[in-house]
């Protein structure tokens, strides 16, 4: 089962966030509406859910305290833990209060004064330091590394976080930080174990070292001709393997490799064909490369008729400008990609990752305002998108950008 957080009202009109176990966001929202729920907004997705599967629960925080999490930077988090701390405490942090008065009052400030005063104090220092220092900031600070192709850095800090951030998730960061390195193959070979092939199918006759799992949904099917596929949605397993190709087809891409990437993310969604965010990403890959198809557009709307977390749909618009840019209608694209910077706002504080995707939207509307001649606001995007491209080296959009928008 995977965690998903959903805002809802609930049968007697009461407004708040819950936290469902499912084996899909699908199923959650149906489990959600058989009980009478309603206004239904998801916050996680089911890649997000698979990131953090088998990592443990916060029980000492609500839903919504853990949801608010998500945008909150170093300072914000530092002051949930001291809520957190107190509230854990509050009838020992009672009694040293009491005891503050009482002997002050009677002796002044002893041995025994400021030792129940620094208890009354403690949970701040703790909690900024566990914000500033500790695994939260120590993961806050390889995103950002990521985020900048600071590479060297990126493998530095990943070793200090086995155990605290799932292995899928720091094997996929170094094998991108590798492959930026120039170093592709000791990525691969981080992510094969992730790329096992499907429970109950064996290794793919065809497959190599750098490629232990070559099987394509067709193939899996010829092996059983007489059985009904599986029912949805796809097992943990499945979603599992579909995310390694997907985080896989990461490392690619830093490696310049865009058919490889396209190959993992077409893999990746064979397994998992119902998933929006997978969907998404082959569609932006697909208008990436200019490959504004048929395919593109069905996968933008299936992804949008899926079940759609809120961080999902604010990107939405983003994939949409894209496909607008890339079919001509260059005003159009600049209004999507306007867009989809305003509603992805509210999720950038302390996020590193989203700071990137922003840079990228505005290296797009770029673009998209060199195209239908303002060249002012062309410019301005440029100018603040230029430096993260030029950072990670993305070559491919940098080539278009330059051409368009000549550097100052």
């Amino acid at each position: 089962m995977n965690r998903y957080f959903v805002t809802t009202t609930d049968p007697d009109g009461r407004q708040d966030v819950r936290h469902v176990e499912a084996v899909s966001a699908a199923a959650a929202l149906a489990e959600l509406e058989a009980d009478g729920h309603r206004d239904l907004t998801l916050h996680t997705d089911d890649v997000s859910a698979e990131a953090v599967r088998g990592q443990p629960d916060a029980p000492d925080l609500t839903p919504k305290e853990q949801l608010e999490l998500r945008a909150v930077g170093p300072l914000g988090f530092a002051w949930a833990l001291a809520k957190l701390f107190y509230r854990k405490t509050w009838l020992s942090h009672l009694i040293a209060a009491g005891v503050v008065i009482f002997v002050v009052q009677r002796d002044g400030w002893g041995f025994y004064a400021w030792l129940a005063a620094a208890w009354l104090v403690f949970p701040l220092p703790f909690s900024l330091y566990s914000s500033f220092v500790g695994p939260h900031r120590r993961y806050n600070r390889l995103l950002t590394a990521a985020s900048w192709g600071r590479w060297e850095k990126v493998l530095a800090l990943a070793p200090g976080l086995r155990g605290k951030v799932p292995d899928l998730e720091l094997d996929a960061r170094e094998a991108v930080a590798l492959a930026g390195l120039g170093r592709l193959e000791e990525g691969l070979e981080l992510m094969a174990p992730h790329l096992g092939p499907p429970p109950g199918v064996g290794r793919h006759p065809d497959a190599d070292d750098e490629d232990a799992a070559a099987w394509s949904a067709e193939e899996v099917a010829d092996l059983f001709p007489d059985e009904e596929p599986p029912a949805e949605p796809a097992s943990p397993q499945t979603a599992a393997l579909a995310m390694a190709h997907g985080r896989t087809a990461e490392a690619y891409g830093v490696a310049e490799r865009y058919d490889d990437v396209l190959e993992r993310l077409r893999r990746a969604h064979d397994l998992a064909p119902d998933d929006p965010t997978i969907g998404l990403d082959l569609a932006l890959e697909l208008l990436k490369r200019g490959e504004a198809t048929a395919e593109a557009r069905r996968l933008l709307d299936a992804a949008a008729a899926g079940p759609v977390s809120d961080l999902l749909a604010a990107i939405m618009p983003f994939a949409e400008g894209l496909w607008a840019l890339r079919t001509g209608d260059a005003r159009g694209a600049d209004a999507r990609l306007s867009e989809a910077l305003d509603r992805t706002a509210p999720f950038a504080p302390g996020n590193p990752l989203m700071a990137l995707m922003r840079d990228m939207m505005r290296a797009w509307r770029a673009l998209a305002r060199a195209d239908h001649g303002d060249l002012p606001g062309a410019r301005r995007d440029a100018r603040s998108a230029r430096p993260r491209l030029t950072a990670l080296r993305s070559r491919r959009l940098l080539t278009e950008l330059d051409a368009a928008v000549p550097p100052e």
